[in-house]
């Protein structure tokens, strides 16, 4: 017996080395050269069809993305607590909730329904979020997308390049810009999509909104058994995702179409209309009940469609092929009002690809006859394609920078706002710099001019981040400089040339991208030039950071325009101690000379701010933060609560960039120095060298790291082995 105990424990001991090298490896190993995000599944999969084949699919993002890259730790849990939960609701449908009717657009013998799916997403948003009824137009975005894009008039996209057309300042613009009969007729052109030669077509149109907030959501790839569906976040995927996982992204979906509006989906369908009766050449379509229902996991997307709401008691019955589940998506189509329900149908939460590839327009901006122009004047971007994959570091931080020649020197200047896209969840600093003498040290950044992180960290898709207030640019080169920070490895977007740079097969959307030398930089103890950048088994070509400068120009006069009042966006917020968030304050008039402002707070013990607007929380309590121009003296205030900081020790994304040992910074572990203005751009430190090691690792809260399986590993084979050696000491007295 004591000679079985004792091999048992000798066991265990080898067990936990094991466990322990094992891990310790994998740590020391995983990730330590840059490396690209995995390609997805779909995609590989996307790569090995002919050409032929091609024209018939939509062509697949380079990336899957999963639940853990789009929505952090606690609010994930948030939702399984039913915590701050807006759609408690089993039906919701944005027909009855709209104040403006929803346009069902026909798309006709074209292939545009991508575009279609887009511009019905941005109706929607701007009907929920502005009480708009503007009308957009598909036939812009896919014609200037083809000149953007490797890709032909009426073939296949997809909505990333619809928020990259979106985002580069082309558009979208009014249906009456560009009709759609103006383009399409099926007796004049050619087929098959009877869509006009480009040559003839004016795309030289003005953009009519902006697009300033969209989402990646996660993606769900499923499989199907005889009694079940297993969910994945791609379909190579080693791990399923949980009950609690899928139910979390649909919340989030749920949510989004509450909140902001549709949310541009993909399908597969073949439907073919005969004397305005649809039906299915494969099976999945029941023209009584409008429902439809795809069993084939195995197929690709073909179609786009708008996902407008939901009906959680749909019954599976009423689909032609009977689902496991109840439940559906209320789905607009684009193929008019003889469609469906009005155009509308019901799409199993079981369909095969209606949850592959989600994205929705969270805000936007419009420009009417009231206001005419964008609040714009210049896009400074080298990205005009958008993402097309990022690069993975084995960092909680990484700096990245755009460098930017200034178009006029003749006018005053002042940017205001920066475009960013982001793979998953992270927090985000923002810097500003001259580089006529090249990039600044780390050290010699200062202060952020913007930051989002903790509870403000910003979502996978693309986000447009104001300044604190406009900053004038006073040197013929600019640099804008974005920390990315996320406790499982940093992701800096880029746009890149994946064919050239050997990463895909074949020919795709992203064919025409290029870059430059000086155009876009990544701090790797020093800063290095993206073009041609070198990772472990490739060499990026026609790479470029994901950064954009949206800035203001004045004319230079004598004349003194003055400040008559300054507004801050908000005027009370609530936030956790240790949380960060910048302050936007708006001068008026616009062209005012002076756009100076200083800031203050009334209890510099609960919150401070610095000079650009950043508020840090201390601790509990109130405190109010004033803004003041300088010239004039105008202010506005806002009311800050800073509220114990919650337990985010489950967090996906946490922000402990100033941290050496693992433990919060308190306000003694800052010195705070300011040094002088230089060319427009101040420069304060206070913080710790710490902040600026870009290689110093932020400590990591995931659930899911090797860590913590090492952590509990640890404790059970301590505990088993205490109560080994009790039994081991009991047999002390057996001869």
């Amino acid at each position: 017996m004591k000679k079985t105990l004792k091999r048992m424990m000798f066991i265990l001991i080898i067990v936990l080395l094991v466990i322990y090298g094992t891990i310790s490896f994998a740590k020391q190993t995983k990730g330590s050269e840059p490396q690209l995000v995995e390609k997805s599944g779909s995609y590989q999969k996307w790569e090995q069809l002919s050409d032929e084949e091609k024209k018939n699919v939509i062509e697949p993002l380079y990336y899957s993305v999963n639940i853990n890259d789009s929505i952090k730790k606690s609010v994930y849990n948030n939702f399984l607590l039913n915590v701050g939960i807006g759609n408690t609701e089993t039906k919701y449908d944005l027909r009855t909730i709209l104040t403006n009717k929803i346009d069902v657009k026909n798309q006709k013998g074209t292939g545009s329904c991508w575009a279609f799916s887009y511009a019905s997403a941005i109706e929607t948003t701007a009907n929920r979020k502005l009480n708009s009824s503007k009308k957009y137009s598909p036939m812009h975005m896919d014609y200037k997308t083809s000149q953007m894009f490797t890709r032909t008039i009426g073939q296949g996209g997809n909505a990333m390049i619809g928020i990259a057309y979106s985002a580069a300042g082309y558009g979208p613009v009014y249906e009456s810009d560009l009709p759609f009969d103006s383009v399409y007729d099926e007796e004049q052109n050619s087929a098959p999509y009877y869509l006009s030669d480009i040559s003839s077509v004016d795309l030289d149109k003005a953009p009519k909104a902006r697009i300033t907030d969209a989402t990646l959501f996660a993606s769900i790839y499923k499989q199907k058994t005889s009694d079940e569906i297993i969910y994945k976040s791609d379909p190579n995927a080693e791990e399923n995702y949980s009950a609690d996982e899928v139910n979390v992204i649909r919340q989030t979906i749920k949510n989004k179409i509450k909140e902001n509006g549709a949310i541009s989906a993909v399908s597969y369908m073949r439907l073919q209309e005969l004397d305005g009766v649809y039906t299915s050449l494969d099976g999945y379509y029941n023209s009584t009940y409008k429902s439809y229902y795809c069993d084939d996991y195995s197929v690709q997307p073909n179609h786009a469609v708008t996902i407008v709401g939901w009906d959680d008691e749909f019954p599976k019955e009423n689909f032609e092929k009977q689902p496991l589940n109840n439940g559906a998506y209320i789905v607009l189509n684009s193929y008019g009002e003889n469609f469906g329900e009005g155009g509308y149908c019901y799409i199993s939460y079981d369909d095969a690809t209606i949850e592959q590839m989600l994205i929705g327009v969270d805000d936007l901006e419009e420009f009417d006859s009231e206001n005419p122009k964008p609040t714009y004047d210049n896009i400074y971007q080298h990205d005009e394609l958008g993402m097309a994959t990022a690069i993975k570091y084995n960092q909680a931080s990484k700096y990245v920078a755009n460098v930017f020649d200034r178009k006029d020197l003749t006018k005053d200047e002042y940017l205001s706002e920066v475009g960013l896209y982001l793979f998953e969840t992270e927090g985000v600093e923002i810097y500003v710099a001259s580089v006529d003498d090249g990039l600044p040290a780390i050290q010699d950044l200062g202060t952020p001019l913007a930051t989002r992180s903790s509870t403000n960290a910003l979502e996978a898709g693309y986000h447009v981040v104001k300044l604190s207030s406009p900053l004038k640019l006073t040197s013929d080169k600019f640099a804008v400089i974005v920390r990315y920070m996320n406790t499982e490895n940093a992701s800096v977007p880029i746009e890149c040339n994946l064919y050239q740079s050997g990463i895909v097969l074949m020919s795709n959307y992203w064919d025409k991208a290029v870059s430059n030398v000086g155009e876009s930089y990544v701090y790797d103890d020093e800063w290095k030039d993206l073009y041609n950048y070198k990772l472990a088994v490739q060499t990026l070509s026609g790479t470029n950071a994901c950064i954009k400068a949206f800035t203001n120009t004045i004319e230079k006069t004598e004349e003194d325009i003055k400040v008559k009042s300054v507004t801050l966006d908000k005027k009370t917020y609530s936030m956790s101690v240790g949380d960060k968030v910048t302050l936007v304050a708006t001068i008026n008039p616009a062209d005012a000379k002076n756009q100076s402002v200083t800031w203050s707070s009334s209890n510099e013990e609960v919150a401070k701010i610095s000079e650009t607007g950043e508020i840090t929380a201390l601790k509990q309590g109130t405190s109010t933060i004033t803004v003041t121009t300088v010239d004039g003296n105008h202010t506005d205030t806002c009311v800050l609560t800073v509220t114990e900081k919650v337990n985010t020790d489950d967090d996906i994304y946490k922000d402990d960039g100033n941290e050496k040992d693992g433990k919060e910074p308190t306000q003694g572990d800052k010195n705070d120095k300011e040094t002088p203005k230089k060319d427009g751009v101040t420069n304060i430190s206070d913080e710790s060298d710490s902040k600026k090691d870009d290689d110093t690792t932020m400590k990591s809260s995931l659930p899911y790291t090797g860590a913590k399986v090492l952590s509990v590993g640890i404790v059970v084979i301590v505990v088993i082995g205490i109560v080994m050696y009790k039994k081991y000491k009991n047999l002390d007295c057996i001869k």
